[in-house]
């Protein structure tokens, strides 16, 4: 088995008798190079490319051990050959005395800076040579993502990626936002602003310490060599995280890092005002923060707050909503780890109390209705009347054919009551009556509907505050009851007057008439209370469709140093 600090040499190389090194044979081979960069054959500083040691595309990936360059530059596809500069000739020259770590820490230095892959190809070929197989694998894959190459070369450097992937360790590092045993992970819109460092102690490189940053969308597959690393992990939100690893060489070709974060807490403390907000009886107080801009926000909500509040948050921005029975508060802010202290201030509800709104079409709809309303009740009331009359006028036109004299005051005889009861019942002349009654009830009824739905329309078709559309809603609350209550007690009434069949109970004039006055009260508060409720209802469900469909909103953003606004609605 060769050496295994002996680099591998491709099958067109020749083979060579490995000999022991010597102090002179150093020295010598150091003079005769020196003496050929000073010869008009060497290479010129500027041509990377004809530096001896080029790395190429490995042809035989199965072969196994670390890649050497081949000594001809033609075998190097066009699309792998460095440019010209400086900077490539010198990394090329440490790759060409053996101090392939220096180079590929110098290839990624002039990727970092030109964002070249070719720069990143030749440090995953230098990191190959000095042992770091997993560095050399994050770089090929990271040229296979970045580099538009031919399909032969293409095919190459991914069977050259799969060798040097066998020989390291892939480490998939989990990221879980909260205490140890939380088994969710950070979402991805947190993974995405997660920065991950890599630190480790490489005897290779002087025993200075080599940091790598990995991207985080990358932290399910990590190529690392056996070793000692320290991860250190910042995630917007969470305190920064620091973790030692060991990965051993005997040990699995996988490996899961559990890291748990813990949420950067901050101390704020609230003061709210204006405090006559918090005068008088304590009703319904209470406080609601959110997070802002994350998957899984965090909230704190409470009850029954005072004028400071003290309360414990993570940096970022947060929504502020605060609610009283008259003042409000509803913005967001940005905590900061220097928050300490935040002023409140909450606005009064009046103030920017919400309005319906306009709608023309709503007062010409209840007007409408009103019209039929009110013409269909005056149809009823008259048609009640009419036959009111018409059975009056029957049972007179009998008394006088009895001969009794309208005009006197003596009460009637019981000859005469019983002949008029044969020719107008008593039953049937209450029946009769009790209908036309209950026609000019109704139409009361229906008539003053109408009004009260055109009152209810006001505040729609005016563009007026809500509140008004409460205050109608108490109003007309008021006249059902009333209402109510009053009709229940003129039924009564004509009920006693109405039901009995003995004609020594048969209603008067002046006892019928008297129902009147209670059929027109008890029908006006009935009519309006219904048709203002009924209207304002439907006033208020029209515009809560329409806000739940078009609804918008603004609110301040304050924070410190910091004052703006921000949208927000459902368009």
């Amino acid at each position: 088995m060769a050496n295994e600090h002996e680099p591998y040499r491709l099958p067109w190389q020749r083979a060579r008798v490995a000999r022991p090194r010597r102090p002179f044979a150093l020295a010598s081979a150091f003079a005769l190079g020196v003496c050929a960069l000073g010869s008009p054959a060497a290479a010129q500083p500027g041509d990377a490319n004809a530096v001896a040691g080029d790395p190429g595309v490995p042809l035989d990936p199965d072969a196994g051990g670390p890649l050497v360059a081949p000594r001809p530059t033609s075998t190097l596809p066009p699309e792998l050959v460095l440019p010209a500069s400086d900077e490539a000739a010198r990394a090329q020259s440490l790759s060409a005395v053996r101090r392939f770590a220096d180079a590929a820490l110098a290839f990624e230095a002039l990727w970092n800076q030109t964002r070249d892959p070719r720069f990143l190809y030749h440090a995953a070929i230098a990191w190959a040579n000095a042992g770091r197989h997993g560095l050399a694998a994050l770089d090929l894959r990271n040229v296979l993502r970045t580099m538009s190459l031919s399909d032969p070369v293409s095919d190459q450097l991914t069977r050259r990626f799969e060798a040097e992937r066998s020989r390291a360790i892939a480490v998939s590092l989990r990221l879980h936002p909260g205490p140890e045993g939380t088994t969710r992970t950070l979402p991805s819109d947190l993974i995405s602003r997660t920065k991950v460092v890599i630190e480790t102690i490489d005897p290779g490189l002087a025993g200075s310490p080599f940091r790598l940053t990995i991207d985080p969308q990358q932290l399910h597959e990590i190529y690392l060599d056996p070793g000692t690393y320290d991860v250190l992990v910042e995630v917007h939100g969470y305190r920064p995280q620091r973790h030692r690893w060991v990965l051993k060489a005997a040990a699995e070709p996988t490996a899961a890092w559990d890291l748990f974060l813990e949420p950067e807490r901050v101390v704020v403390d609230l003061r709210i005002k204006p405090e006559k907000a918090f005068r008088g009886r304590k009703q319904r107080r209470s406080l609601k923060l959110t997070q802002s801009g994350v998957s899984e926000p965090m909230v704190v909500e409470r009850d029954d707050i005072d004028p400071s509040e003290t309360v414990v948050l993570t940096p970022g921005a947060w929504n502020f909503r605060i609610d009283t029975p008259r003042y409000y508060t509803d913005y967001n802010v940005q905590i900061t780890p220097q928050t300490r202290n935040l002023d409140v201030y909450l606005n009064k509800r009046s103030a920017d109390a919400p309005r319906f709104d306009r709608r023309r079409k709503a007062l010409l709809s209840a007007g409408i209705f009103m019209s039929a309303s009110y013409i269909t009740g005056i149809g009823l009331i008259l048609g009640g009347t009419a036959r009111e009359n018409r059975i009056e006028e029957g049972y007179t036109e009998a008394l006088v054919d009895l001969g009794v004299d309208l005009e006197s005051e003596e009460p009637l005889d019981d000859a005469t009551v019983a002949a008029a009861e044969e020719l107008v019942p008593t039953a049937e002349y209450h029946k009769d009556l009790r209908v036309a009654a209950n026609l000019q009830t109704a139409g009361v009824v229906t008539a003053f509907a109408g009004i009260g739905a055109l009152i209810g329309s006001i505040p729609a078709f005016t563009g007026s505050k809500r509140r008004f559309g409460y205050i109608n809603l108490g109003v007309s609350a008021a006249m059902l009851g009333g209402g109510i209550a009053w009709m229940t007690a003129y039924a009564a009434k004509s009920d006693a007057l109405l039901s009995p069949t003995d004609p020594a109970e048969r209603v008067t004039d002046e006892e019928f008439s008297a129902l009147v006055g209670h059929r027109l009260g008890a029908g006006f508060l009935l009519g309006v209370g219904g048709g203002l409720f009924v209207e304002t209802t439907l006033v208020f469900l029209i515009d809560r469709r329409r806000r739940r469909r078009y609804g918008y909103g603004a609110a301040p953003l304050l924070g410190p140093g910091l004052a703006g606004a921000s949208f927000q609605g459902r368009f």
